[in-house]
C-alpha cells in the first residue's frame, strides 16, 4: 500500500518523525473579516436563549430543526513549507476540519442529519515544494463531510478563530498528523 506524505523519516528520541508531515502548515484565511448577524429579528439575547434551548433539546433526544449556519467566506491554506513534493489526501472522512471560535456568543450544536453509510475515501493531492492547497469553507460547520457541527455567533463582535484540519494517514482510514492554524480575529456586524 502506498504511504501518503512519506518522505524521510529518522529516529529521534525513540520515535519517528516523518519529514514530509512536518513540512505541511495550516493557515486560516478569512476573504471577508465580517460575518453577518443570522438571529433575523431577534435581539441577541433571545437568539441565544434560543439556540441554547434547542441544544437542550436535541441533547435530550427531542427532534430540533436548527436554523442554517451563517454563511462564511474562509478558506484553509496548507502550505509546503519543504523543499519537495507532498501528497496528501483530500475530502474524505477522516479528513476533516474544525473551527473553533472563541467569543461570548459562541454556540455549537450537533444536528441530527442523515449520511450515507458509505466510507469515502479522500482522493490523493499533490501540494508542490512552496506551493498552496486550498480548502474553502463557505459555513459555520464542520466535521464530517463539513457538517455534523454547525456553529453560531449569537452576540455581535469580534470573535477569535482558529481551525484544524486532520490528515488521513493512508488510503486505508488511519489518521494521519492534526495540522493546527493561528488565530485570527473576525467581526459579527450588529443587527440591522
Amino acid at each position: 500500500m502506498f504511504r501518503f506524505y512519506t518522505l524521510i523519516c529518522t529516529l529521534v528520541l525513540g520515535g519517528f518523525v516523518c519529514a514530509a508531515e512536518d513540512q505541511l502548515k495550516l493557515t486560516l484565511v478569512a476573504k471577508k473579516n465580517t460575518i453577518p448577524y443570522s438571529g433575523g429579528n431577534q435581539d441577541p439575547k433571545e437568539y441565544k436563549a434560543s439556540i441554547e434551548a434547542m441544544i437542550a433539546k436535541a441533547k435530550k433526544g427531542e427532534e430540533v430543526r436548527f436554523p442554517a449556519p451563517a454563511e462564511i467566506d474562509f478558506v484553509l491554506k496548507i502550505t509546503n513549507t519543504g523543499k519537495e513534493d507532498v501528497t496528501i489526501l483530500v475530502g474524505g472522512d477522516v479528513n476533516v476540519y474544525t473551527l473553533d471560535f472563541q467569543g461570548e456568543g459562541a454556540l455549537q450544536a450537533t444536528p441530527l442529519l442523515a449520511f450515507t453509510a458509505d466510507f469515502r475515501i479522500g482522493k490523493p493531492v499533490t501540494i508542490p515544494a512552496g506551493k498552496d492547497y486550498e480548502i474553502p469553507v463557505n459555513r459555520l460547520a464542520d466535521g464530517m463531510r463539513g457538517n455534523s457541527r454547525w456553529l453560531y455567533l449569537t452576540k455581535p463582535g469580534e470573535y477569535k478563530v482558529s481551525a484544524t484540519y486532520q490528515l488521513a494517514a493512508d488510503e486505508g482510514g488511519a489518521k494521519g498528523k492534526l495540522l493546527k492554524s493561528e488565530p485570527i480575529t473576525v467581526k459579527v456586524e450588529a443587527p440591522k
